[in-house]
């Protein structure tokens, strides 16, 4: 659950980043098509930009990366202490996220059956590709996929034309489509406001598009105008349908009449690939940093492995071997059967704190470093650091039991992944 929350923060600040983007240089020109495919793409790029690897950079020094599982205390009574990952607070975020999540994905549901449930107990009149659904209650017309809502008060007037070449702009362009897409992404990041933004801008657009459309068709702009203004007490409340006086009138009249943008002006678009390239950068898996996905609350470590310090009466361990070029971060972490908790109560059920420790009031932490293997067995199990008194065999006993690994992938292959455990044997 941890790696979801920290999978949407990095997306919903690479969506910030690309709105501030749209927002300070695309949004008040006239390229209405290359803004729409620009809103529509920003929420799937920032989705992507978190997975995008990067090779490291050449000649980079030798380093080993562990991971360092959480520990686990244990007492001589056996009433063991589970020390906290300490993402208690992202949990409790993660889980408000998701509720609000399943909220709006409810809500999209019941938006869709409630507008086929119109359909199904509306008059419906097909013209041409297009069909025309008579709506007892509305005020103002709008489109869904291939049909236009009007209502059934509205008459075959001059008006209605000209709002019947609006709508079938909609969807001639599929702007449906887009709607929905946008939808979805709402429902996922609801939490960041920046997608709201999104959310509106893309519908705005859309009625510059169907805007231009018109004009394009011959109707006077001082008739078209008039028109809106007639239709705007009518506003309806549907997110996933395009209406005819949805968009604030005062941007639409001024859009219209807008001067074309430069084509120069496309220019501004070549300023995105810097940002994207930063936010990779920033948020990208790279092997050289730390910034992997991780599993388990387990922490991924860019270090040379210390040999810790021995004992007064212990010899020192001899220093683990040093791979020759850099070890592989995993993309996917090996997991525990069961997951980090169901670790931690192996542990705990399993370790016995040995008596020869107890009488001679030996406690700390032993360390104990070992290979999880591409078919999930463990190996090159060790001590990197013990305190004697049979501490250290008794942890290696009990991992040594434990089951197999769900192994590590890179690139959607196995490798072997090197982990250090912290086992505390702690007296009261």
């Amino acid at each position: 659950m941890n790696d979801v929350f920290i999978l949407l923060l990095k997306a919903s600040c690479c969506l910030v980043a690309l709105y501030l983007v749209y927002a300070a240089l695309l949004r008040n020109e006239t390229f209405f098509r290359i803004n729409r495919f620009y809103l529509l793409a920003a929420p799937v790029i920032s989705m992507i930009i978190p997975f995008i690897p990067l090779a490291p950079a050449p000649g980079s020094p030798a380093v080993a990366i562990q991971a360092v599982l959480d520990p686990v205390i244990i007492f001589p009574e056996q009433n063991p202490q589970l020390i906290s990952g300490g993402h208690s607070v992202n949990e409790i975020l993660m889980i408000i996220i998701l509720a609000g999540t399943f909220f709006f994905f409810i809500r999209l549901i019941g938006q869709i059956i409630h507008l086929i449930i119109m359909i199904h107990q509306s008059e419906c009149n097909l013209t041409g590709s297009v069909r025309l659904v008579r709506i007892p209650g509305i005020n103002a017309p709008f489109s869904f996929f291939n049909r236009i809502f009007l209502p059934e008060s509205m008459g075959n007037s001059e008006a209605i034309k000209i709002i019947l070449i609006h709508e079938n702009v909609h969807i001639r362009q599929a702007h449906t489509f887009d709607l929905i897409l946008t939808e979805f992404f709402t429902a996922l990041f609801w939490f960041n406001p920046f997608m709201w933004f999104i959310r509106r801008d893309l519908k705005r657009n859309h009625e510059y598009l169907a805007d231009q459309g018109v004009i394009r068709q011959g109707v006077p702009i001082p008739r078209y105008r008039k028109l809106i203004f007639d239709e705007s007490t009518g506003l309806v409340n549907k997110p996933l349908v395009n209406a005819f006086n949805v968009s604030p009138i005062k941007k639409r009249l001024i859009m219209m009449t807008k001067k074309v943008s430069s084509p120069w002006a496309l220019g501004k678009l070549a300023l995105v690939l810097p940002v994207m390239a930063g936010l990779i950068f920033l948020f990208a898996a790279v092997n050289e940093s730390s910034a992997a996905p991780q599993d388990q609350n387990k922490k991924v470590q860019k270090t040379e492995i210390p040999v810790p310090p021995p004992p007064p009466d212990a010899p020192p361990p001899p220093p683990p071997p040093q791979s020759a070029k850099a070890k592989e971060i995993p993309d996917v972490m090996p997991k525990y059967p069961g997951g980090d908790e169901a670790r931690l109560k192996f542990l705990v059920e399993n370790i016995k704190y040995p008596r020869q420790a107890i009488h001679d009031s030996i406690q700390g932490k032993v360390f104990i470093q070992f290979n999880v293997m591409t078919d999930g067995s463990l190996s090159d199990i060790k001590v990197l650091r013990g305190i004697g008194g049979g501490c250290n065999e008794e942890a290696i006993r009990v991992i040594k039991l434990m089951p197999k690994w769900t192994p590590g992938l890179k690139n959607g292959k196995p490798i072997v992944t090197e982990f250090a455990m912290p086992i505390k044997f702690a007296l009261k």
